[in-house]
């Protein structure tokens, strides 16, 4: 018999956290088969007691009822393409995506496939508690105001949730036009061919960084029914990844944040293909103010969060990746805004 469920767990370098990620599936309540897809990244971490992924998840399978899939990737690869090699290698019909720095909430399986089974849903999204980690390289404490602030803003986001049903293309509308749900890929249950689905728009490619929006914008495409839930499921740790806000002290993390370019060129040039967006441009639209925002979000970055000593390496970086001329004009707005007091972003 087939799981039911694949538990999809892509792991570099936090094994600090992984044994943390991993009991929350041993501690979850859901009474049927299902599996657990570990991808080791090319991750060469250590956990405080020495321990390497490979160790963790051998102690994980002794203590695991169901099957383990472990897959190793002889280099490291991105986050977007050790999601794809779970997502591929899983057996059953439903797939969740935990980050190895999270936690699955005890009933997180059980809430989300009773709602998938009842509504016969391609997506089920339910909501999410916020944890601060305090895990700065630079070793300088974030305030506590910065801390609610940053905890505020996340939580915002997880539980921008449609409760309810949305069916065929009521659930790309209401991502992209309404913005009536965010497109964060955990916290959620997929069936696994509509995941599928949506990989295959996608070219391999190492990215860590905004994959969601990539993934999730053709997965939105393709599902047929979506429904939301605000009961929580999942718990984020907020403080230990590249969306911690927190001082960008060498250009490899600065790296991480300009490649995601990558992510809405390939977004644009893939939804052009499409008929349905091709047809109704607001799609495309909002595509591209998106796009423009986060280009945007990064020159306020490079101005607050790079050390001013790395900033002309990093506004190199950012022209490299993102094209001079696009980085000069939401630079002009940028310093347009800051002396109007506006927030508009001028596609």
């Amino acid at each position: 018999m087939k799981p039911l469920i694949s538990v999809c767990v892509p792991v570099f370098n936090s094994e600090p956290y992984l044994e943390r990620a991993l009991d929350s599936i041993l501690s979850q309540s859901f009474d049927k088969k299902f599996e657990t897809v570990i991808v080791n990244d090319g991750s060469s971490g250590l956990d405080c007691n020495g321990d390497n992924c490979d160790r963790l998840v051998k102690r994980f399978k002794k203590q695991f009822k169901g099957r383990t899939i472990y897959i190793k990737h002889d280099k490291n690869k991105g986050l977007l393409e050790a999601r794809r090699s779970a997502i591929e290698a899983a057996r059953s019909e439903y797939v969740t995506i935990l980050d190895s720095d999270d936690q699955l909430l005890p009933d997180c399986l059980s809430v989300l496939y009773e709602c998938a089974v009842k509504n016969n849903a391609d997506i089920v999204h339910g909501g999410a508690v916020i944890y601060f980690e305090e895990a700065d390289s630079t070793g300088i404490s974030l305030t506590e105001e910065k801390i609610n602030k940053l905890k505020n803003h996340w939580e915002e986001r997880v539980m921008n949730i449609h409760e309810g049903v949305l069916k065929g293309r009521e659930v790309l509308q209401n991502l992209l036009i309404d913005r009536g749900h965010k497109g964060l890929l955990w916290a959620k249950l997929f069936r696994r061919e509509t995941y599928l689905e949506a990989l295959n728009h996608i070219p391999p490619m190492n990215c860590t960084y905004l994959e969601d929006v990539l993934q999730y914008t053709f997965i939105a495409y393709h599902a047929k029914v979506y429904y939301g839930i605000k009961t929580p499921v999942y718990k984020y740790t907020l403080g230990t990844g590249v969306s911690a806000g927190r001082t960008i002290d060498n250009l490899d993390k600065w790296k991480v944040r300009c490649a995601a370019a990558g992510v809405f060129a390939v977004l644009q040039t893939e939804a052009k293909q499409i008929p349905d967006f091709d047809q109704d441009k607001r799609y495309l639209v909002e595509i591209a103010k998106t796009t423009h925002g986060y280009l945007y979000t990064l020159i306020i970055d490079l101005n607050t969060l790079v050390l001013p000593e790395l900033r002309p390496a990093a506004r190199d970086m950012l022209c490299e990746y993102w094209g001079a001329d696009f980085v000069r004009k939401m630079e002009e707005q940028y310093e347009k805004n800051k002396t109007t007091g506006s927030t508009v972003i001028s596609l």
